[in-house]
């Protein structure tokens, strides 16, 4: 059986996220609205041109004010489609797989 395979973003990308998207409340204290753990402020956003499994691609939103979105650099053949993600800020596409990367792979 041929199946999506969610390889993601590079480590980079993720350490960028975690240094720099915002947060917000993920669990409040009922009793005196403390907030006890946080989440990155994102949100899940509709693909029209490509569908895949149950993996949903994200816009963060930054403590800068600006989003970076998640965006399918490729996707590749083996046994099956590899989703290789970047992340696109202002316009650009950063934190981008290299060929090399992509084809080692494992």
């Amino acid at each position: 059986m041929r199946t999506y395979q969610h390889i993601g973003l590079k480590s980079d990308a993720l350490e960028f996220l975690s240094n720099e998207a915002a947060m917000k409340p993920d669990i409040t204290c009922p009793d005196c609205n403390k907030v006890i753990t946080e989440k990155m402020d994102k949100e899940v956003y509709d693909i029209q041109d490509v569908t895949f499994g149950d993996v949903p691609l994200h816009t963060y939103n930054l403590r800068d004010g600006r989003q970076a979105r998640e965006i399918i650099q490729c996707m590749p053949w083996s046994s099956g489609p590899m989703g290789f993600l970047c992340l696109e800020i202002d316009g650009a596409l950063q934190f981008q797989w290299t060929d090399q990367e992509i084809e080692d792979y494992p």
